[in-house]
């Protein structure tokens, strides 16, 4: 019986507002496989990724079923007194093709807002990409 292998890949991580602090750590998971990076200096400038590698998850599936995968990220601001924290969970529906040798992708974006304390109002950006393949 044919299989679909579903692939989600986190590409980027970058942020977008002003004042964004430099101390975050990030945590993304998706059907309950965890990737984290810890708190590191030196980060928060606008629209650098912060991601070295992209790192996959694979997904089991069925051909010629749509399937729901849940991705949840989380970014928090290290500060001497109150962490700056926002999340966000999406499900997304991949559909998995017909037939053996199919395949298809999109990419995928999760913002998550996070409110810094006395600085306002910034985004962290996730860029994934999710393929699916049906393999006989």
């Amino acid at each position: 019986m044919a299989s679909c292998v579903i692939t989600v890949t986190l590409n980027s991580i970058s942020h977008f507002g002003d004042n964004i602090g430099n101390d975050w750590s990030y945590r993304v998971k998706v059907k309950n496989h965890i990737f984290s990076i810890p708190e590191k200096s030196n980060r928060g400038k606008p629209g650098i990724n912060y991601l070295k590698y992209p790192h996959s998850w694979t997904i089991p599936g069925r051909c010629d079923k749509p399937q729901w995968v849940r991705i949840e990220a989380s970014a928090r601001e290290h500060d001497l007194f109150f962490d700056d924290v926002g999340r966000e969970t999406r499900n997304v529906l991949v559909e998995c093709p017909r037939l053996p040798g199919m395949g298809g992708g999109m990419d995928y974006n999760v913002v998550v807002p996070v409110t810094e304390l006395f600085s306002g109002d910034h985004k962290v950006t996730f860029k994934f990409r999710i393929t699916s393949m049906c393999k006989g």
